[in-house]
């Protein structure tokens, strides 16, 4: 591979090699002897190295499984004496695949992940920056090509709790709400969820609601969410105002023939906004209400040509934000966060230079709009390490800037007082309320 950044070594044949790949190690090779009798590339060896993360008996029935991929690069020592057995991570993905009594199947998910991390790491390489990647936590445990016995218990065990849950009839998600104190989240050591703990909102039919947006307009709480009708499997956008764990004046906002959840709503400029998710469409698409609440007309389109979800934008020292997972590799696989930058809200967009800013299943893909609390700008995520939607993350967003992008996790929260909850993705509030989704069994 040619890079910009260095100067080339030609040898007696010709031929000209700035790095070598190693696409897949998922063992310890010594790296001092692996290129014995041959000529060193120029910037080294970049090696693609994965490993499984440890479970417990505890997980015998944990249905994802987490797995650490790093993108490391093992440069040629000055004067091209050998290779330096110290790899600087280029690159640092932490992932997971929902497990499969097929081996094949899980297999395929981590080398799927990897095809995507190693072109990552050499897009970074090739732009001539190499940020270190966020760390992930945690100690893996295990290469890749050696399960042990609990995994492969795990793999049997999953897959006959996955046809029971199937012929019990599944779960579903519905809205839940609590008043809360301003400055008090779920999941912060402050908070006072015991005192106040979420209850659910009464819906109107036996559908599913997910995604609760809260906005308050003309003296009303609003609340917008993704519906899905008894009987239905694709997702319309619905919105009620909220009295009291009650939905009043629930009307229809939009349907389309493809599936919409996440609707952000906004106000900026004098006018309501809506950016709902379409990534089964692959675009980004704003909307302008032409009466609010339930009248909007599409506006442009922000951004098309791959899977993207959970767009939300935020608004900083005069520059618009958005912060949304993409589906880069084409793998259904949404767990790297991207950001875009604009300066009206219309656009044009244009990619922040260390896309993608995190990848990170336990706290990258959104699960609200950003908001300050107490001086520091959070942004809610959702954690997918134990299933999609598991629970929510909190992150402090540190730098937030067209040169830079940084965040930190500092809480987490699930809901157990409320019973056989399966899980909770989305975070919201407004007017002394906060909203949260809930996936319960049915």
């Amino acid at each position: 591979m040619r890079l910009p950044f260095v100067e080339p070594l030609q040898d007696s044949s010709g031929s000209v090699a700035d790095i070598l790949i190693d696409p897949v190690c998922d063992g310890d090779i010594d790296l001092q002897n692996w290129m014995d009798g041959t000529d060193l590339p120029v910037l080294g060896i970049l090696r693609v190295e994965r490993c499984l993360t440890g479970t417990g008996v505890s997980d015998l029935l944990l249905a994802h499984q987490t797995f650490d991929i790093e993108v490391r690069l093992y440069r040629t020592r000055a004067g091209g004496r050998g290779i330096s057995p110290d790899g600087e991570i280029i690159y640092r993905s932490f992932e997971s695949f929902q497990l499969s009594v097929h081996e094949e199947r899980n297999s395929r998910a981590v080398d799927e992940a990897s095809a995507t991390c190693l072109a990552r790491a050499l897009r970074r390489l090739h732009a001539g920056c190499r940020p270190f990647a966020p760390e992930t936590g945690g100690e893996p445990v295990g290469r890749c090509g050696g399960r042990g016995w609990l995994y492969r218990a795990r793999r049997l065990a999953v897959s006959v709790k996955g046809n029971i849950d199937a012929r019990s009839g599944g779960s579903r998600w519905v809205l839940s709400w609590r008043r809360a104190a301003a400055g008090d989240l779920p999941g912060f050591e402050e908070n006072s969820i015991a005192a106040a703990p979420f209850r659910l909102v009464e819906l109107p039919d036996d559908g599913e609601a997910a995604d609760p947006f809260a906005v308050m307009h003309d003296g009303g709480l609003y609340l917008f969410f993704e519906r899905v009708p008894p009987g239905g499997a694709r997702g319309e956008l619905a919105c009620a105002v909220f009295d009291e764990g009650r939905l009043r004046d629930v009307r229809e906002v939009m349907v389309q023939p493809f599936h919409l959840s996440y609707p952000q709503v906004f106000e900026a400029e004098g006018d309501w906004w809506m950016i709902p998710e379409t990534g089964e469409v692959k675009r980004v698409d704003l909307y302008r209400a032409e009466h609010f609440p339930d009248r909007w007309i599409r506006e442009r389109t922000l951004l098309e040509g791959h899977s993207m979800v959970d767009a939300t934008v935020h608004r900083k020292d005069g520059l618009w934000y958005m912060m949304v997972t993409v589906d880069e590799g084409g793998f259904h696989r949404e767990w790297a966060l991207f950001v875009f930058m604009a300066e009206t809200l219309r656009g044009p967009w244009r990619p922040h230079p260390l896309n993608p800013v995190r990848s990170d299943v336990r706290d990258t893909r959104g699960a609200g709009p950003l908001f300050e609390h107490r001086g520091r700008l959070l942004r809610p995520a959702q954690d997918g390490s134990r299933g999609y939607g598991s629970s929510l993350a909190f992150l402090h967003v540190t730098e937030l800037s067209p040169q830079g992008y940084a965040e930190e996790r500092i809480a987490s929260f699930r809901p157990d007082n409320m019973g056989p909850i399966r899980g909770c993705h989305t975070f919201s509030q407004a007017g002394g309320m906060q909203f949260i989704d809930i996936r319960v069994k049915r």
